[in-house]
């Protein structure tokens, strides 16, 4: 008893340590609206919760802030409402009763409890070292390494279901491994509830429900097999009907959002499979996962710690006749079976892997925690010596990886240049004021033009409406049509994305609000002729610098992969050409770039162009870099600027962007055309840099 007592205060102590340490992580991030990596997909669980509000609390027709959804149509076909097919979401709808009851929709609530529900499944990591009877130190290996690997940390108060689907599954666990012990049928009940409760809400965590109970029946059909007795066929039939009870909300869910709301209604979320083409582009996926995201899922640190559990598990095997009791077996076959779940579910959606790293937390997170916890179970079993070896490796090991994820965490919510996220939440924060102050309607709907998360804008609002994700003009035309009362622009970020693929859109709107960062405007029934400067109110500063090719005159050094031409048929001057044979092509390259270090600068990029066929990849490219990153990059289509119908003729382009202040003297500006096997003309480039009044 005084053991026991000894073992629950230091369960209690650890618990206590790893709730501090999440705490210092998130002492910052827990009141942030979605942002940064996956800030997309984030904000559509927010607006999942936040339209709760509007739908009367309606939990099977689950809706967000857009008209037009993403699947199947690409968002390019409006729908009547803004109903989407999603798994349960009973996460966000326990959420939206909480926000209810304490009239808050502050994004801190719904961090809040994703932090909570994360630390109620870093507190049963701990229980379950305890039902295995592990040792101090052995109890904290697989706390340990959740409570350090950076892709958890990063969603541990995040806006995604995998944290509450992944406790969910922990607690599954327990409570399975309590009835191994305890016989109890009812453990085993509520395991199986707490397992349907993660797969319910994120479906992938189905698989290990579905192993716990393969590998129940399995055992309970191989003990009848021996012993041929009536208490074996009652425990078998048993455990098949309560399996079957607890599967059979999930099949319904699933059986319901494919045959009628997915086709209904559409959806925000990805519902199909996404297989790599071949063996080959499957062996590419695996490389860029793993260079992208390796030390993500876990530190340099972490993988040692494990490599060196592994070795010890060899040489006990080795050494020694393992020893292999009821719960090691079921261990065993809960880690195999669910990883080859997984590897199966990675081979179906192989070509998202690169780009979802919380897709490592669903999948192969599970068994190598469950193995880790047959690994700790082995050494306790077979030899006890070793165990002492692992708690020293432990202490060693894990204050370095805390130091590495956190430095991971912090560099995950930095601004980086390609991410427009961080822009549009200071682009419509005090919307809500804007809105008061213009008297426009909660019924109003809105046209946002170019979010990259289109759901944000509109929950920042509070308003429904349309996403313009498109660039080309057949797509910005038709979006017109569209029923919003109002359109949005983030001007920044329309100036530098959309304004050079269709310059007229802004002749059909009305503008009646502008802040010098977001622009609203009514449409107008009949496009009225107005100029960027005039719309935007831009008023150009002094004029920084200007670099000029026209192929004529003599060029700076700077200037690379010049192929100078001279054919009357096309130019009677002479011009340079991008070869096909050359992936870079014609660039300019320079580290003398004071003038953009004293304030923000105004880039302006104009040059002369000739496809003699529609471009198809062919990029612009600005770049601001040092040593180690991209301080800003922006790559311009040639293919939706240019006119299609214009090929064999010079045609003119025009962009405009807004470059940050530079602080590093170390950083080099670069312009550059990026190819892949196409071939054109340029002359008369002209880069601009005028100080941003």
């Amino acid at each position: 008893m005084l053991k026991l007592k000894s073992q629950s205060s230091w369960i209690y102590t650890c618990f206590f340590l790893l709730v501090l340490i999440s705490l210092y992580f998130h002492q910052d991030s827990i009141r942030e609206l979605p942002n940064y990596i996956h800030g997309r997909a984030q904000s559509d669980r927010f607006a999942l919760a936040l339209n709760y509000f509007h739908n009367g609390f309606d939990l099977f027709k689950s809706e967000t802030y857009l008209f037009n959804v993403e699947f199947p149509n690409n968002f390019k076909v409006p729908k009547e409402n803004t109903i989407v097919s999603v798994d349960l979401p009973i996460h966000e709808y326990i959420i939206a009763i909480i926000m209810k009851l304490i009239g808050s929709k502050s994004p801190f609530v719904f961090r809040l409890y994703m932090f909570i529900y994360s630390l109620i499944g870093i507190w049963f990591l701990l229980q379950i070292g305890k039902i295995l009877k592990l040792n101090r130190g052995m109890l904290l290996v697989v706390p340990f390494i959740v409570i350090s690997s950076p892709v958890f940390i990063y969603y541990q108060d995040n806006f995604l279901p995998s944290i509450t689907s992944f406790s969910n599954t922990i607690i599954g666990v327990f409570f399975y491994l309590k009835y191994i012990q305890s016989k109890r049928k009812r453990h085993y009940a509520i395991g199986l509830l707490f397992l349907m409760l993660a797969a319910i809400s994120r479906t992938i965590y189905v698989i290990p429900m579905l192993t716990i109970i393969g590998a129940e029946c399995l055992f309970e059909i191989i003990n009848w097999y021996q012993k041929r007795g009536l208490m074996q066929i009652k425990n078998v039939v048993y455990l098949s009907l309560i399996s079957i009870i607890f599967l059979l909300p999930i099949l319904l869910q699933y059986l319901y959002n494919n045959n009628y709301m997915r086709y209904e209604y559409g959806s925000v979320f990805l519902y199909y499979l996404v297989p790599a083409n071949n063996l080959e582009e499957l062996l590419i996926i695996i490389q860029k996962s793993v260079s992208r995201w390796i030390f993500d899922y876990l530190t340099p640190f972490q993988y040692g710690f494990i490599f060196i559990v592994f070795v010890q598990i060899l040489l006990i095997c080795r050494k020694e006749k393992v020893k292999w009791d009821k719960i090691s077996s079921k261990l065993l076959f809960i880690t195999l079976v669910s990883l080859l779940g997984y590897l199966l579910f990675f081979i179906a959606m192989a070509t998202k892997f690169p780009f979802h790293d919380y897709y490592f937390l669903d999948t192969f997170f599970i068994p190598l925690l469950i193995g880790l916890y047959l690994f700790t179970y082995l050494v306790k079993v077979n030899s006890k010596k070793y165990s002492p070896l692992i708690g020293v490796a432990l202490i060693v090991f894990f204050i370095p990886s805390l130091i590495f994820a956190n430095a991971n965490f912090k560099d995950r919510r930095k601004n980086k240049s390609w991410d427009y996220i961080p822009e549009t939440i200071e682009n419509f924060r005090g919307v809500d004021k804007i809105m008061e102050e213009l008297k426009i309607s909660t019924n109003s709907k809105f046209l946002v033009v170019g979010p990259y998360a289109p759901n944000l804008p509109l929950l920042m609002m509070d308003r429904k409406g349309y996403a313009v994700m498109h660039k080309s003009k057949e797509d910005m035309l038709n979006a017109l049509e569209w029923n919003a009362d109002y359109v949005v622009l983030q001007n920044n970020l329309y100036l530098d994305n959309f304004y050079t693929h269709f310059p007229d859109f802004i002749s059909y709107l009305e503008k009646i609000y502008d802040n010098g960062r977001i622009t609203i405007a009514k449409k107008r029934w009949m496009p009225k002729e107005t100029s960027l400067e005039e719309f935007f109110n831009i008023q150009k500063g002094d004029l920084k610098e200007r670099i000029v090719l026209d192929f004529d005159t003599p060029q700076s050094g700077k200037w690379k992969n010049l192929t100078k031409q001279n054919d009357s048929t096309l130019s009677n001057s002479s011009f340079g050409l991008i070869s096909k044979k050359k992936k870079f092509g014609l660039s300019y390259k320079t580290s003398d770039i004071h003038f953009l270090r004293s304030t923000k600068t105004k880039l302006e990029v104009e040059a002369e162009l000739l496809f003699k066929e529609r471009p198809r990849v062919s990029k612009m490219v600005v770049a601001v870099k040092n040593s180690e990153k991209n301080i800003f990059y922006k790559s311009f289509d040639l293919n939706s600027i240019l006119d299609s119908a214009n090929n064999n003729n010079w045609q003119n382009i025009k962009v405009d962007m807004s470059l940050p202040k530079i602080q590093d003297n170390s950083s080099e500006f670069s312009f550059y055309f990026w190819n892949l096997n196409e071939e054109f003309y340029v002359d008369n480039i002209e880069i601009s840099f005028y100080s941003e009044k």
